[in-house]
């Protein structure tokens, strides 16, 4: 005797969890910053001595660190002096009640560690030296800092930034700000006060103070005279990449010289408007890789499958897998009939080498075996192409020639940007043009190589008629023209050979045509599984501001 569950059984589980996955933002860490504040003092030789003072409201959730990221960008460095929790000073280390300083990249990092604390109130302040903070410009010593943390998470209420400086700048400070209301600007000589409420995540105020030139420094900091070397430089990297990329032109272009194209009355590349019927007796693979310029896809392996299926050596049953999602379940049949090379080599890849009659395998499986032998059809069906007179090897050979030299050129691209990258250092990142050079010639080289074709006179002219013809399937699947005068599982292999398997999915479905004898529906006459069949039988067959950044900000948080 069956029990039919009552609905609180049927609910309970759902409840639960609708709760799991809702409750997660309950305990999540919450937590603000009544004031970060800063003083900047500008010391005689261009550096910044700066105290950072945060205090953090701790508001849900436990708390065991804080932490503060400084950039180390355009400074000749970044010494941190001193840090305080609660006013008092911390040791170095990194155990609970010490603070930890390391260089992370081109960041200093400093991290106060203490015991997990909540629903709480904590100051906590770091003091630093930058080194080379004021830059040489012609017609001033300008100073440009972000006092506040680019990046942080948390809300601040208040920030009061000083600068103290020893001459008087000489003009006007530019206030640049981001998610803030506009800062109160004070100004008293050698004190330059800002004054900002409501700073929003990732909120803050970046400063520019110039001062009369060779009042602050001397001499430009060591991370400009370095810019400057590199600027310098940058010629001799222009020079060196475009002397690259044109003598790979040039050899591109040589060998484009042994090309013998197709004659202008070949009409290959003129497709006719309208082409109703199969011109010829090709195969629907061989027609399609005719109609793809002779190069071999996925979905013209994918479409050998329904050949063989509408020939009896396969059968597709339908089932229902995980999450009631259709499945299709490959099997072979008896074989009775004798196999090209490209048919054979599918079905070795399809049943890893033992295609005996009964032995079943996904469509899923079936393509990625496919994809990753790939190789072997494609080689299989060149040498069909070849044995019926389509392919001229002399086109052929240029082709493949233009394909290594791209995948060479790749490969030099990737293996130069190894010490490119290490010079860059050095050099800045004009070392990057090298790689970048080869990487514009392989791009080419693939171009050459898809604006040859390696069809034969004949293979041309007959590739422009199966084109016309995949132009009429491509029709009637939009409703455009009457359907085909053949039954549809023969015209099949055709659409999913030319990339058409989408679009005649949905004409199936719309028409709902007889479904062949190889398909086997979980509910037999039911047409609608074959449509997503033929649809997945052929999916997946493709072969911030204007001025100048300065130093400052970086990042802050807890956790």
């Amino acid at each position: 005797m069956s029990t039919v569950p009552s609905r609180s059984s049927v609910l309970l589980p759902a409840v639960l969890i609708a709760c799991l996955f809702t409750s997660a933002p309950v305990f999540a860490k919450t937590y603000s910053a009544e004031r970060y504040d800063s003083v900047v003092r500008l010391l005689p030789d261009g550096a910044l001595d700066v105290t950072e003072t945060v205090v953090f409201r701790f508001e849900s959730g436990t708390f065991k660190e804080v932490f503060r990221e400084i950039p180390l960008r355009r400074t000749d460095g970044i010494e941190v002096l001193e840090a305080r929790m609660q006013g008092t000073t911390l040791p170095f280390g990194t155990e609970p009640g010490t603070v930890q300083v390391r260089n992370r990249g081109n960041r200093v990092r400093v991290t106060w560690r203490f015991t997990p604390i909540d629903g709480v109130t904590r100051e906590f302040a770091v003091r630093y030296r930058v080194r080379g903070a004021v830059r040489r410009e012609a017609a001033a010593d300008l100073l440009i800092w972000r006092a506040l943390p680019g990046q942080h998470d948390y809300r601040i209420d208040s920030s009061t930034i000083d600068f103290e400086m020893p001459v008087p700048p000489a003009a006007d400070p530019e206030v640049e700000t981001r998610r803030t209301d506009p800062p109160r600007v004070s100004s008293d000589g050698t004190r330059l006060r800002l004054e900002a409420g409501s700073i929003r995540r990732n909120g803050w105020i970046e400063t520019s103070l110039r001062f009369p030139p060779g009042t602050i420094v001397s001499s430009l900091p060591a991370w400009q005279e370095h810019e400057a070397e590199v600027a310098a430089g940058a010629s001799r990297w222009i020079i060196a990449a475009s002397a690259l990329a044109g003598a790979g032109l040039v050899l591109l272009i040589t060998l484009r010289q042994t090309y013998d194209p197709p004659p202008s009355d070949a009409g290959g590349y003129r497709e006719s408007s309208h082409q109703a019927f199969p011109p010829d007796a090709l195969d629907a693979v061989l027609a399609g890789v005719l109609g793809s310029n002779g190069q071999p896809t996925l979905q013209h392996a994918m479409a050998t499958l329904f050949l063989l299926a509408d020939r009896g050596e396969l059968e597709i049953h339908e089932r229902r897998g995980a999450l009631r999602q259709r499945e299709f379940i490959l099997t072979r049949g008896r074989g009775t009939l004798p196999l090209k090379g490209s048919e054979q080599t599918v079905l070795d890849a399809v049943f890893k080498g033992d295609a005996s009659p009964g032995r079943t395998v996904t469509l899923s499986t079936a393509r990625s075996r496919l994809s990753m032998r790939f190789g072997r059809f494609g080689r299989a069906v060149t040498d069909e192409l070849a044995g019926g007179g389509l392919l001229d090897p002399g086109r052929y050979a240029v082709g493949q020639r233009y394909t290594r030299v791209g995948i060479a050129l790749l490969v030099a691209a990737g293996l130069a940007a190894v010490p490119a990258i290490f010079l860059g250092r050095e050099h800045g990142a004009w070392t990057l043009l090298i790689p970048a050079a080869m990487v514009a010639l392989s791009v080419a080289a693939f171009i050459f190589a898809s604006a040859t074709t390696p069809l034969s006179n004949d293979g041309v002219r007959r590739a422009g008629r199966w084109r016309a013809y995949r132009k009429h399937l491509a029709a009637v699947a939009q409703g455009k023209e009457p359907s085909p005068g053949m039954p549809a599982a023969a015209v099949l292999p055709f659409a999913v050979s030319f990339g058409l398997a989408s679009s005649w999915s949905k004409y199936l479905k719309r028409q709902g045509l007889p479904v062949p004898a190889w398909f086997h529906a979980i509910e037999p006459g039911s047409p609608a599984g074959f449509p997503a069949f033929v649809a997945a039988g052929g999916a997946g067959t493709s072969g911030g501001g204007g001025s100048v950044a300065g130093a400052g900000g970086g990042a802050s948080g807890a956790r």
